[in-house]
């Protein structure tokens, strides 16, 4: 079952332009921020895993969450460069944590495996195409 993505509030998209090309110069991880107001005191975080007939289980480890001061309202912040190659053979996870004037302090989850990604000719904030990913929580339990 595919999870609803929304829109509507801050979320994680991986941007490629070019297809068949492996790297271009806008591709990879971006927080983005539809929201009317700005992302404070973000902090993201981000591991993954691949599994190998001949290696087992390969786990990324996870990184130190990345400080941002400030999303803008309405744009997006490119965080991490990656290859469209490792979220198609991996399992990629990100922990999210921000606060905004109006809503306080929030949390988020979100996880990727090669088609769990919505592509969008638009992504909205990004200004051209790419896969949104979807949330590991449910909005019910969020």
């Amino acid at each position: 079952m595919k999870r609803k993505i929304d829109l509507t509030i801050p979320f994680i998209a991986i941007r490629k332009d070019l297809p068949g090309d492996p790297y271009t110069a806008t591709m990879g991880e971006y927080l983005c921020n539809p929201l009317n107001e700005a992302l404070l005191d973000v902090e993201i975080s981000s591991g993954g895993f691949y599994s190998a007939e001949d290696l087992g289980v390969v786990e990324s480890v996870v990184q130190e969450p990345k400080p941002i001061v400030t999303i803008p309202a309405g744009e997006s912040f490119r965080f991490a460069l990656s290859t469209e190659d490792e979220y198609d053979e991996m399992v990629v996870h990100w922990s999210l944590r921000y606060r905004t004037a109006t809503l306080g302090a929030q949390t988020d989850a979100f996880g990727s495996f090669q088609t769990a990604a919505q592509w969008l000719e638009d992504v909205p904030t990004l200004g051209g195409p790419g896969n949104v990913v979807p949330r590991s929580v449910p909005d019910e339990i969020r």
